[in-house]
């Protein structure tokens, strides 16, 4: 997808949802695709956290 302005990612990996619930990470499954949803409340720390569990 184009680059834009949600807060809304989707990441439509193989078991990234599985791999992201394993951690503690909380998202939605939308379509086979995990679904997360920043927030003021997020910090860089949980986008890297998420980020390490999808690498």
């Amino acid at each position: 997808m184009p680059p834009g302005d949600s807060a809304i990612v989707t990441v439509a990996l193989p078991g990234a949802a599985e791999r992201l619930a394993a951690a503690g990470i909380r998202m939605s499954v939308r379509n086979g695709a995990a679904r997360l949803a920043f927030h003021l409340y997020t910090t860089e720390d949980d986008v890297d956290r998420a980020l390490n569990v999808l690498r």
